[in-house]
């Protein structure tokens, strides 16, 4: 089996218990964009052992990195295989509350770094600025006592932009939980980043089906703060507008240098409730193995690609948003996802099956 397809079981600290591990049934590791992802395995009733005296399980280094996910769970039947199942590293953050929030820095990226930094409380997770995007924009206000991975991700998620935990090596070799703010790059015709296209007449689609619901899509929001004022985000473009409203009791005009500052506060809630609430555009499509372009180096997790189809007449701009790595039979198979709640864009991609 490839180095990527071992297993190593950890205790709380990180350090091996178990492995490395290569004689199993399946590894699937499901990374996702705007949620933390989850992970399943399937291994022989002799490891279980080894597993109940673990915390976490994580894979080899390969072109995808290090793959870590904390165990949640583990059956095992009388006949069979055990199934042992969690979350990734992305979870730790929902163990904590908002405890402390201490004063923004002006950038997102920077202010979820640290209202993450301040609550944290013995998580042993390193806050990682310099490898972290700068999004030039103000972040929603956390709210004290809010859960801290949800906040992350709700502040992040306008900017397209979300928190990162992963395995990465620290001092001396070992190897520690790192949280970064990451942003996709835009790989449509309109970004600036090589462009990523999937499309039928590229050859790398064999077929294409198309779901669209807008029935709890709102475009316009009036937010109101705590002393009564009221400010509209609106983004629908002058036409069409589907408005809703919401109540921010937890900004007041007190928490902010001005009247500016206390809007653009009320503002910036407005825009993370509308990302919340947009169309859900799924869009489905597959390729054999192999079919460029190639996922970790064509393009990554995050970024927008363009997908069209010609007997459709649609062409759309589409984030991947998530992506299953599959560890069966001796070899590996990648299956991306692109778009809301990544479901939307399915294909099979570079490595095949040995």
């Amino acid at each position: 089996m490839e180095k990527g397809g071992e297993l190593f079981f950890l205790d709380e600290h990180f350090e091996p218990v178990e492995g490395p591990v290569e004689e199993y049934g399946s590894a699937v590791w499901s990374e996702r964009y705007f949620e933390p992802g989850t992970f399943t395995l399937h291994v022989p009733r002799s490891l279980v052992r080894a597993a109940a005296g673990a915390r976490y399980v994580r894979s080899a280094e390969d072109d995808g990195g290090i793959l870590c996910g904390r165990i949640e769970y583990l059956t095992a039947e009388e006949d069979g295989e055990a199934e042992i199942g969690g979350r990734l590293l992305g979870a730790l953050l929902e163990d904590r509350v908002i405890a402390e929030i201490p004063a923004g820095s002006g950038d997102a990226a920077g202010t979820v770094l640290s209202v993450a930094e301040a609550n944290l409380r013995g998580l042993g997770i390193t806050v990682d600025r310099a490898n972290s995007v700068s999004i030039g924009e103000a972040a929603s206000p956390a709210g004290l006592f809010d859960n801290l991975g949800a906040w992350c991700y709700d502040a992040l998620k306008p900017f397209g932009a979300a928190p990162q935990i992963k395995l990465r090596e620290g001092q001396g070799g070992i190897l520690v939980p790192v949280l970064r703010v990451v942003r996709g790059l835009d790989r449509s015709a309109e970004g600036s980043a090589a462009r990523a296209v999937f499309s039928k007449s590229f050859g790398n689609i064999l077929s294409v089906s198309l779901e669209r619901d807008s029935g709890r899509m709102k475009n316009a929001v009036y937010v109101e703060g705590r002393d009564g004022t009221v400010v509209l985000a609106d983004k629908s473009g002058g036409s069409g507008r589907r408005e809703t409203y919401k109540k921010a009791a937890d900004i007041a005009p007190a928490d902010y240098m001005d009247d500016a500052a206390y809007r653009a506060a009320l503002m910036r809630r407005g825009e993370e409730i509308l990302a919340g609430r947009a169309a859900t555009l799924c869009v489905s499509a597959e390729t054999d193995a192999g079919a460029l372009p190639v996922y970790g180096r064509d393009y990554a997790l995050g970024d927008v690609c363009d997908v069209a189809d010609e007997e459709l007449g649609v062409s759309f701009a589409v984030r991947l948003t998530g992506v299953d790595t599959v560890w069966e039979g001796g070899g590996r198979m990648r299956i991306p996802f692109f778009g809301e709640e990544a479901r939307l864009l399915r294909r099979l991609t570079d490595e095949e099956r040995i």
